[in-house]
């Protein structure tokens, strides 16, 4: 979790920015660019034409990776417009 400090001069505050867990099943992807169109800030279509991020490690057939909480809410349309469920988001805790 990382912590940053208020711009207001007047008052210092710090404030958590949540960091959540992507995973993408690589076995489940079909192509169909749902994630990438709803957001592009996250996904994108690999060479194989399955979804992606260049960021993310892979881990046998998964890609696995971190967003934060600017792009969670846009992320998380493309999760639940996977029609083959092949993304998962979680918050780190």
């Amino acid at each position: 979790m990382i912590n940053y400090i208020s711009s207001k001069p007047e008052k210092f505050m710090t404030k958590d920015i949540k960091k959540y867990k992507v995973t993408i099943d690589s076995d489940k992807c079909i192509g169909c660019g749902v994630c990438v169109s709803l957001c592009p800030e996250v996904f994108s279509l690999g060479d194989d034409g399955m979804a992606q991020n260049k960021d993310f490690k892979k881990q046998d057939n998964l890609l696995v990776g971190e967003i934060n909480e600017t792009q969670f809410a846009t992320a998380q349309q493309a999760e639940q417009a996977c029609v083959e469920n092949a993304i998962k988001i979680e918050e780190v805790k």
